[in-house]
């Protein structure tokens, strides 16, 4: 079901939801716990606010500072007039952006995240981490993937729904659902730590609705930053690899305009930029670990390092040679890099599956994009670029215009299996295990790869 789907559902039976669904004892005493955890006033969040019945009524009641967003018109309006000290935004939660430097003491997403897909609500997870305060707390109410076999669906291998169809409200609805292990690996992937979960059986209004077996996750904010994840970092990463510069261009050339655009934002102010890519150089990177860039001390106001990072075994002395040549006494001085962000479609799909059919010893093992970021943020510190800040570049997205769905998931396999292994002498292989992800990303959005990602701007610690 598409979100316009969702919403013009909802907007048709958003009463007869209200009147099963608002009178439930258990999800009451949860949101009332929840919010006995919060500081006076907090701020929070309500995801998929629906009529606002009982979440948004108990949080006004609170005298907490609730805003509420909902993809039906008619939710939202019915929220307005109840709680008149709410804010309430018709919004779709896989779009919506909070407030420049807003951040919320708590977020509830109760009986909401069913309706993203699963690609959806893994990001999810990682943007209510990027939105909480430090030690904030997310509150989610679910359906355990085994709990709905009963109304028709099934769950993979991996204890996965997506978008299945599933008897909802007596009618067959597509729905997302997780296991409570992989709830668990996933919110501790998105930096959350000391999960509790509870279980509540509740018997909607009329008689003749299944029982709904809501499972109670409330999970708390760590000292890990979202962006760099996702967690625990794996004991072994890929190593140095050439990427295939024809096929990287060819990469570029695919891209919307999300990254330079946020790139453009943040060199405004900057005159004299040295940008380094995995194609400036005859080599695939511009310098190995030994090497020094052939530019004399404090030249570039700004240093741009896009997605050339993983390719490098050691980070400590490229980054030590481009704060060199960055002049840190500039007023706009600056290193940005760029790599991917922890929902990347593209590179989740490629370490599901290539790593299993590699022949070379190094890329056995998982790209971290994450861990680059972290452990760059840490050489950045050593050596005077101690003011840290990352942000996400949602909409980046590699394009795809071949009419036909399997030749475009077929494109997109030879193309991303050219540019990652091109060490390797069967590239057919990993072309071929790609392709089934490609389809599957494509089947949800048409024509785009997500090739989401992270930009990390390091500015100079000067002396107060």
């Amino acid at each position: 079901m598409s979100h316009q789907a969702t919403e013009s559902l909802y907007d048709e039976i958003f009463l007869d939801y209200e009147n099963n669904y608002h009178n439930n004892a258990g999800l009451r005493a949860f949101v009332r716990e929840a919010a006995s955890k919060l500081p006076p006033h907090a701020q929070v969040l309500d995801v998929g606010c629906g009529t606002g019945r009982p979440i948004a009524e108990t949080l006004c009641a609170a005298e907490l500072d609730v805003t509420g967003i909902d993809l039906s018109t008619e939710m939202v309006e019915l929220c307005r007039k109840r709680f008149p000290t709410g804010t309430f935004i018709k919004a779709d939660m896989t779009k919506y952006q909070p407030e420049p430097q807003q951040k919320f003491d708590a977020i509830f997403a109760v009986l909401s995240l069913f309706h993203v897909s699963h690609r959806e609500c893994y990001s999810m997870l990682f943007k209510f981490s990027e939105w909480l305060r430090k030690d904030g707390f997310l509150f989610i109410t679910t359906i355990y993937s085994q709990d709905l076999v009963e109304r028709g669906a099934r769950p993979d291998s991996s204890g996965i729904i997506d978008l299945a169809d599933v008897q909802f409200m007596s009618r067959n609805v597509p729905l997302t659902a997780l296991s409570g292990e992989k709830w668990s690996n996933y919110l501790t992937a998105a930096g959350f730590v000391d999960m509790q979960a509870t279980r509540y059986d509740f018997q909607p209004a009329d008689p003749t609705l299944k029982v709904a077996h809501h499972h109670f996750i409330t999970v708390k904010k760590g000292d890990s930053h979202p962006l760099m994840g996702p967690y625990p970092y794996p004991d072994k990463v890929r190593g140095p690899y050439s990427i295939n510069k024809a096929a990287y261009k060819s990469f570029l050339g695919k891209l919307n305009d999300a990254e330079s655009k946020a790139l453009a934002d943040v060199l405004k102010k900057n005159t004299n930029v040295l940008k380094i890519d995995p194609t400036t150089s005859n080599e695939s990177f511009l310098f190995g670990p030994k090497e020094k860039l052939s530019y004399p001390d404090n030249h570039f106001d700004c240093v741009v390092v896009a997605w050339a990072l993983d390719g490098l075994d050691n980070l400590e002395e490229p980054l030590r040679e481009i704060a060199r040549v960055t002049n840190s006494a500039s007023p706009n001085a600056k290193i940005v890099i760029i790599q991917a962000a922890p929902d990347n479609d593209l590179l989740k799909q490629v370490n599901v599956v290539c790593p299993g059919v590699a022949e070379k010893a190094n890329n056995k093992a998982p790209m971290h994009h994450g861990l680059i970021l972290h452990r760059a943020a840490e050489a950045l510190k050593t050596n005077g670029f101690a003011n840290i800040e990352l942000t996400r570049i949602a909409d980046s997205a590699c394009r795809f215009a071949e009419r036909d769905l399997a030749a475009r998931s077929q494109s997109a396999a030879n193309l991303f299996a050219k540019m990652y292994y091109a060490d390797e002498e069967d590239v057919q292989s990993m072309q071929a295990v790609l392709a089934p992800g490609m389809d599957s990303i494509l089947k949800e959005t048409p024509n785009d790869i997500g090739t989401q990602a992270v930009m990390l701007v390091a500015t100079p610690s000067r002396a107060a």
